[in-house]
């Protein structure tokens, strides 16, 4: 079942948060396979880094051409591929809206797994660390990827730049060391130094284009709470934010974030699908069936013949396992496919196509009729035969259309009973299985403008 639930959840797949938070919220999930290799370490490691070693070609593809990290860098080094996909997925975005970006500033780029790749994709990049080793680690990593990237030995916060919307800014800052996941919820106030708060302050005097990689056990709330303070003191537009999921190996591994001109854009040309998607909803389900919660919530569009599907935003993102969720979908389109079925068999009982053909013939009998009128007035000899054949030719089309309307209007009152009934069961169901997670202390829940869940449309 584990597999299945890729089918619901579908790589870049477009979530909305409901309207508790400061700012719309999009987010983006993406799947990355790491392959690790158990194999002794030809460098001196401490014990808590070999098993960083054992996916050192997931963190440099060319790791055994010399590539040098310390100590830190081993465990938060943007691994290639996914510095390579934000690269390329940020550099699409900027290319298919005619942005005129013209400079990239790395603020935190350590050893290089980020900027390694965004200097493939932009000319003028600056990578700025307070760290000496790591600009070392840097210059050296990039030669071997035949790279020569402009760097400063500098604290970000103490940079000096006009600002310039035309510029952007990737930020991965220190999360504080290894022991970051074992928080339920990350701070960005007092976990990460420095704070974000100062980040974002120094961040947006420089530009509003923000791209920030974080722990993947933040809070959305106040994640959203701090950048909505920090813009405000600058008068900035209000941008929405998109939230990439880095999933390593089917585990979340981390966030990157994006606030930028680039999102609002984005936002626009999705207005009009998510305002179609949430009117779909409510047409379809019935919420009196659904306990109200106040929870944040995040809910899914699957596919465009398919609905959402919700679950807490508050950590963890999963608040059951994979398989529970994938079981319970699953379930749930049992009850939406048996509705189906029956719904097929109501209309193969007088099938469209049979109506067509009566409607065709009706025409058809309809324009002999005619034809047997006129000619009963050319043909004195056969005038009354002609005109009582043409008068049944006509009037026989008219009550077979009668007949066609009736059969419709009798048929459509099943098909508006099947969706109540479709409706209904649906609201059963997941009533039984919040019962069931309650007891679990866990939560499904629903916003004020999100509905629960609607899978195939019936």
């Amino acid at each position: 079942m584990g597999q299945q639930l890729i089918e619901y959840f579908p790589l870049n797949t477009l979530m909305l948060i409901n309207g508790s938070f400061p700012m719309p919220v999009m987010i983006t999930k993406k799947l990355f396979n790491a392959h690790h290799e158990k194999t002794t370490p030809t460098i001196q490691l401490k014990k808590k880094i070999r098993k960083f070693y054992h996916k050192r070609h997931f963190l440099f593809k060319k790791f055994d051409e010399g590539i040098i990290l310390d100590e830190e860098s081993w465990y938060s080094v943007v691994p290639e591929e996914v510095a390579s996909y934000v690269a390329e997925r940020l550099h699409k975005r900027i290319i298919d809206q005619k942005l005129p970006i013209n400079k990239v500033i790395d603020g935190f780029c350590g050893s290089g797994g980020l900027a390694i790749q965004l200097a493939s994709k932009f000319n003028n990049l600056l990578c700025i660390d307070l760290d000496p080793v790591k600009l070392e680690n840097l210059k050296t990593n990039a030669l071997i990827y035949q790279r020569t990237i402009e760097t400063q030995l500098n604290n970000f916060l103490l940079v000096e730049y006009e600002y310039d919307e035309n510029t952007i800014l990737t930020l991965c800052p220190p999360w504080g060391g290894l022991n970051y996941h074992k928080k339920e919820v990350y701070d960005l106030e007092t976990d990460m130094s420095p704070c974000l708060s100062d980040i974002l302050k120094k961040a947006f005097s420089i530009s509003c284009n923000i791209v920030l990689q974080l722990p993947k056990n933040v809070s959305i709330s106040q994640l959203t709470t701090i950048i909505q303070q920090q813009s405000q003191q600058l008068n900035f537009k209000r941008y929405s934010i998109e939230i990439e999921m880095i999933y390593i190996n089917n585990q979340l591994s981390q966030l990157f974030v994006l606030h930028s001109k680039i999102t609002n854009t984005f936002r626009q040309k999705n207005n009009q699908r998510i305002s179609q998607f949430i009117k779909i909803m409510k047409q379809k389900i019935d919420r009196s069936r659904i306990p109200n919660s106040s929870q944040d919530i995040l809910i899914v569009p699957v596919y465009a013949d398919k609905l959402g599907f919700s679950l807490p935003a508050k950590l963890p993102y999963m608040p059951v396992s994979e398989d529970s969720i994938a079981e319970t979908v699953f379930q749930a389109n049992r009850i939406c496919q048996k509705i189906r079925c029956e719904k097929s068999r109501i209309e193969e009982s007088d099938p469209l196509e049979t109506e067509k053909f009566y409607v065709t013939s009706s025409w058809v009998l309809f324009i002999v009729g005619v034809i047997l009128f006129v000619l009963g007035f050319s043909y004195e000899d056969l005038k009354s035969t002609l005109t009582l054949l043409g008068t049944i030719f006509i009037v026989l089309p008219t009550l077979i259309s009668i007949i066609v309307v009736i059969i419709s209007i009798t048929k459509s009152p099943k098909l508006i009973d099947l969706e109540q009934e479709c409706t209904k069961k649906l609201g059963e169901f997941f009533e039984v299985q919040n019962q069931q997670y309650r007891k679990k202390g866990l939560q499904w829940s629903i916003g004020d403008e999100m509905l629960w869940i609607q899978l195939e449309k019936i």
